[in-house]
């Protein structure tokens, strides 16, 4: 599943608080965005057809609700970026950003803890 970086925005709000009516969720979406409010419902019906959000009816409102977890979609989307800027292969990943970004001792010692961890397994 391929999500934007709109419908990711809408599907936090989702991820936070839930079920949530549509209303609640332009309510909240407008804080950080300032869209429209028939954006918002736009990328909802996206979001539902993808079935990345589920909704139910309850009288006469509909509530929304996740259908996949934060941790499946990180998953998803950086298995994506992996395969396609680094061949799939990690160790071009993590080359990259330690040559870019300046890593603490910290960083450091925090990356060779999960390495060592690895290697017992």
């Amino acid at each position: 599943m391929k999500l934007t970086n709109s419908e990711l925005q809408v599907l936090e709000v989702i991820w936070r608080e839930s079920p949530l009516t549509v209303g609640q969720i332009i309510e909240r979406v407008q804080q950080n965005s300032g869209w429209h409010a028939n954006t918002i419902k736009t990328l909802l019906s996206r979001l539902t057809a993808k079935d990345a959000v589920k909704r139910h009816k309850d009288g006469r409102r509909f509530f929304y609700a996740a259908a996949v977890s934060r941790e499946e979609i990180v998953s998803k989307e950086t298995d994506g970026f992996l395969k396609q800027f680094f061949n799939g292969q990690m160790t071009p990943l993590i080359a990259h950003f330690a040559q870019r970004k300046e890593l603490s001792k910290s960083d450091i010692a925090e990356i060779q803890k999960i390495l060592d961890e690895l290697k017992k397994s």
